[in-house]
């Protein structure tokens, strides 16, 4: 019981030197700074807790119903990708998200700072659009030197004086385990295991206390030895 406890307050430890380094704007001062572009992007970020994923309807292209969904990922979405911004501004649905605090508008210049100093976020973004982000047309350099910090999401966090380091994708893991949300954490693991190196793993199987997270990861352990036999 006492090494559980350990590897709890580990993870607690990793996640402490998380902060958040985006500014957030109220759906006022958004409309103030874009009102002379309408093809602004429109950035939010997920602050349901646990993390879940938001759906909401508005207007879309040629004023036809379209639903918008913000997935339960800790990185900036651009929402005009989904629909127009003047239909998300006068969406019902969309105000009481905002109002509720589940949704947060950030401004566009700090998510350009972010992907372009935070490697995974920049690649999550692309998971999730399909496409690199792009600020005025231009596409942004990432830079793999950077560590830009936002709720758990660095390129690198510092774990202890001992110098071990995780990734953005385990910090986020080992966060949902100390929410108590081992369902979303295993969920999380099961889905993006694929993508783990030997690092990721051994952070995982040293510092979780998820006998579901361990048996997954071992078999990713497993594909990374016949892959190095290979």
């Amino acid at each position: 019981m006492q090494h559980l406890m350990k590897k709890s307050n580990t993870s607690q430890k990793v996640l402490k030197k998380a902060t958040t380094a985006l500014k957030f704007l109220d759906i006022t001062q958004y409309e103030l700074m874009t009102k002379d572009t309408p093809s602004a992007p429109l950035f939010v970020i997920n602050r349901t807790n646990p993390l879940g994923r938001i759906t909401f309807n508005c207007g879309g292209d040629m004023g036809k119903p379209t639903t918008v969904t913000i997935e339960n990922v800790k990185i900036p979405l651009d929402l005009s990708m989904q629909a127009p911004r003047d239909s998300l501004l006068t969406s019902t649905e969309f105000r009481r998200f905002l109002g509720s605090g589940r949704l947060l508008i950030v401004e566009a210049e700090s998510v350009a700072e972010l992907f372009a100093n935070n490697t995974n976020a920049a690649r999550l973004y692309e998971k999730m659009h399909g496409t690199e982000f792009r600020q005025s047309g231009q596409m942004i350099d990432i830079d793999d030197n950077g560590g830009m910090e936002i709720d758990g999401m660095t390129d690198t966090t510092d774990l202890n004086n001992d110098g071990l380091e995780c990734s953005a994708e385990v910090a986020n893991i080992l966060e949902l385990e100390v929410q108590n949300n081992t369902d979303a954490a295993e969920t999380a693991v099961l889905t993006q295991s694929s993508q783990f190196d030997r690092a990721d793993c051994d952070f995982l199987m040293a510092h979780s206390t998820s006998d579901g997270i361990k048996s997954i990861i071992a078999e990713r352990l497993q594909e990374l030895d016949e892959e190095d036999e290979a």
